[in-house]
């Protein structure tokens, strides 16, 4: 029986800042709230989204996914992925470019009353613009207000989230609830930096009725600068890498500068954290140094390398250097990529080469006037050599030095009519023991039963080494005031190789039901409900 694990979908995140250029689209950032059937975004009819917009998402890995808009509501927006398998998770970054022109005010002739009264005489001005110049910037005469002169401010998202699951006919269960908040402290001391906390606690029941409780502090720190007042940005604590995230989660400082040119350099120092159920510190020294190249003010064309130094125990352990670029014109193909380079200088027992690449994605995407789109990725994955055992697990001297991940796959999509969509994918992947690949074809229809809905059906199929898949599945979701719901039904024969006749051909049948509804005061409540049944066993 296979297990599922299932994604809650009970997640809601604090909008981000607004950014805009002095002309060509405007750049929203946004959060994914959460995901599912589709992913949700904190962005909505208010910030000028419209169903269409396509939306690009920047996870850890480094790749960046992408996908269109498909409902709209006043706060969110919900995001048919063009590759479901790569499912950002709750809270990654992501952008969308929304042309100018829906941001500009329409003005409207106030209608003339037949009879319409003198207007009272309005009293004299407390603070007349004597020095104003009509050539001069509407609000050139205000000072801006300073991080360290605004009010202090607090704001976040608290979470909590239930998740059974069982199989009753193997006795198998994995359930947890998890319970945790996400927070921002805003000039605190009256300096303009602020304090970010996000802490979780996790209870765990699985076989036998094991049990496991665990806190995890994924962030605390305060940060000061990076603003359009200070050049200089520094933090300290437990965070994310800023210059250089792919680096990951640090127990330290850093230190960052953006110079005149757009251009950005700094560096951190401090310990690792195991990237486990603990989070357990003071094992893993690093220090690291980054630089970007920005090309001009828009940052369409970014170049940035990083090298990291880490020490397990007071032993050199690992040499890596990140590069990335990104080149985004305003038409034509956009190329985006981050590439892992390991260096090994004789003190490695299973590694003979200099360097190694370990780990690589490359984007290639290209959009049409037409509503049509297609994205190529390739990524590679190796083993590097490490001592350190938290974030990879050592797999002893041959999966070490044979291990590897190859895969290429194109997602492309068309609008064939004002509320129809085809999308597909094609896939394939290689590595140490084989080799496989991975189709689907669907279609999309936007309100064909009532207004407001998504109706979405799709083929796939799958080649592997032990098991081949097709089948197929039929969506339908709707947007309600403050939510929606989405159900979703699955079939899909599994064929597995090797197995008895009578057993080499597994059907299954998988049903889910989701919803989410926001309430005022800022909470939000969503639930789903799943059950497979697969073969002749029942799992839910």
């Amino acid at each position: 029986m296979r297990s599922w694990k299932l994604t809650p979908l009970l997640l809601f995140a604090a909008a981000v800042c607004l950014a805009q250029s002095e002309e060509g689209p405007v750049r929203l950032e946004a959060r994914v709230i959460s995901t599912g059937q589709a992913t949700v975004i904190d962005r909505g009819q208010r910030d000028g989204l419209e169903v269409g917009d396509i939306v690009t998402f920047f996870p850890l890995d480094g790749s960046t996914p992408q996908g269109t808009v498909t409902g709209v509501e006043e706060r969110s927006a919900t995001v048919e992925l063009d590759d479901p398998a790569f499912a950002p998770e709750p809270g990654t970054r992501g952008a969308i470019m929304v042309p100018a022109s829906r941001f500009a005010e329409e003005v409207e002739e106030p209608a003339t009353p037949p009879t319409q009264e003198p207007p009272e005489e309005h009293p004299p001005w407390e603070r007349p613009d004597e020095d104003f110049k009509p050539e001069m910037p509407l609000l050139s005469q205000l000072d801006a207000i300073t991080p360290r002169d605004r009010p202090t401010r607090f704001s976040g998202r608290a979470y909590l989230i239930a998740n059974l699951t069982e199989n009753p006919s193997s006795d198998f269960k994995n359930s947890f609830w998890r319970s945790g908040a996400d927070a921002n402290w805003a000039n605190p001391f009256g300096h303009g930096g602020a304090i970010r906390v996000n802490a979780e606690v996790d209870y765990l029941t699985f076989v036998n009725n094991n049990q496991d409780w665990d806190l995890l502090i994924r962030r605390l720190s305060y940060k000061q600068g990076g603003d359009r007042f200070s050049p200089h940005r520094w933090e300290a604590g437990r965070f994310l890498q800023w210059g250089m995230p792919e680096f990951g989660i640090l127990d330290g400082f850093e230190w960052g500068i953006k110079r005149s040119n757009y251009h950005r350099w700094g560096f951190t120092l401090g310990f690792m954290p195991e990237l486990d159920d603990g989070f357990d510190a003071f094992n893993d020294m690093q220090i690291a140094a980054y630089y970007e190249w920005v090309a001009d003010v828009k940052e369409r064309f970014t170049i940035a390398a990083g090298f990291q130094k880490t020490w397990h125990k007071g032993t050199a352990d690992r040499d890596l250097l990140v590069s990335r670029f990104r080149y985004l014109p305003e038409k034509g193909w956009e190329f985006s990529g981050t590439l892992w380079i390991d260096f090994y200088t004789g003190g490695d027992d299973f590694k003979d080469q200099f360097l190694e690449l370990t780990q690589a994605v490359i984007v290639t995407r290209k959009r049409w006037t037409d509503r049509a789109g297609i994205d190529l990725t390739y990524t590679r994955r190796r083993f590097p050599e490490l001592i350190r055992e938290g974030e990879f697990l050592p797999p002893g001297q041959d999966g070490v030095t044979r291990n590897h991940l190859d895969r290429i796959w194109a997602n492309a999509f068309k609008w064939i009519a004002e509320d129809k969509r085809l999308h597909g994918h094609l896939g394939a992947w290689t590595d140490e023991d084989g080799n496989g690949g991975s189709a689907d074809l669907g279609l999309e229809w936007q309100g064909l039963f009532v207004a407001g809905s998504r109706t979405e059906l799709v083929f796939y199929g799958a080649l592997a080494q032990f098991e081949n898949v097709v089948g197929g599945r039929i969506s339908f979701g709707r947007l309600i005031p403050h939510g929606g719901w989405d159900v979703l039904y699955d079939l899909s024969n599994h064929h597995i190789e090797g197995a008895e006749e009578d057993r080499d051909d597994l059907l299954q049948h998988r049903l889910r039901v989701s919803g989410r509804r926001g309430f005022a005061g800022g909470y939000e409540l969503s639930a789903y409900a799943e059950g497979a049944l697969y073969d002749d066993e029942f799992s839910w």
